[in-house]
This record gives structure tokens, sequence and C-alpha cells, in this order.
């Protein structure tokens, strides 16, 4: 999915542009708001063995979903400059079709098509092949 070789991006492309840029706005936004819940325990609060518990888990789960979101930021930052630059972006790394544009919507850093990832790249679409002719499958 390359930006037609001379610069212009499709209205396909700039929409994909607009889901990536509002999703990194989230991230930025969100990594800030965990950060603040990652501080360290203040000598003067209360060492109360359950609330000392309790603050080092939520601060152990911030720090996790901080890290898982830091990792969604690069990704997205990837598939940005991808999408501006590489004219694979968009094609399934494993059998070379393209991936399903509205998959590319809900995941942008999606390197499969929705069949590979799950396993399903070489089975048949006997649902979608009847659904697309009108016919019902064959039970």
């Amino acid at each position: 999915m390359s930006n037609n070789g001379n610069g212009h991006l499709s209205a396909y492309q700039k929409r994909l542009l607009k889901v990536i840029d509002t999703e990194l706005d989230k991230c930025g936004s969100t990594v800030n708001s965990l950060s603040k819940e990652i501080k360290p325990l203040s000598v003067q609060q209360s060492w109360d063995a359950g609330e000392h518990g309790s603050d080092m888990h939520n601060r152990d789960m911030a720090r996790f979903s901080s890290r898982r979101l830091i990792a969604k930021c690069e990704n997205l930052r990837r598939a940005r400059e991808q999408l501006l630059t590489d004219p694979e972006y968009g094609i399934c790394s494993t059998c070379k079709k393209p991936i399903d544009p509205e998959r590319l919507i809900e995941i942008p850093f999606a390197k499969h098509c929705f069949p590979c990832k799950t396993g399903n790249g070489n089975k048949p679409r006997n649902h979608e092949s009847h659904v697309l002719s009108g016919r019902s499958p064959a039970h």
C-alpha cells in the first residue's frame, strides 16, 4: 500500500493516518497519567501491611500497563512511518495478499491478514464464499 509513488495519499490512507495519529495522541496522554501513578512510596505513608501491599500492587499494575502502552505506541509510530514510506505496508507477511483495510483500521501495525494470523490461511473460506454468492453453506 504505497502512497501512489508521487507523495499523495489515497482517501483510505488519509483515514488510516488519522486513526494512527489519534491513537498516538491517546497513548501520550495515557502514558503521562500512568507515570503519575508510578511514584515511589513516601516515607510518611502508612506502613500498614494491607495498605502497603495494595499500593505496591497498584504500582506494579501501572508499570505493567505503562510498558504495554509504550510498546503499542512504538508499534503505532512504526506503522505510521511504514504507511508513508513502505510500499509493502498493508501486505500480509505470510501470504503476501493485502490485509483487510478494516483490520488495519483496528490494528494499524498488523503484519498478517486475519486468516494467516489465526492459522486459517490455507483453509477455504466456505462461509465467506457462500455469503458472497448468496447461497447457504451445505452442512
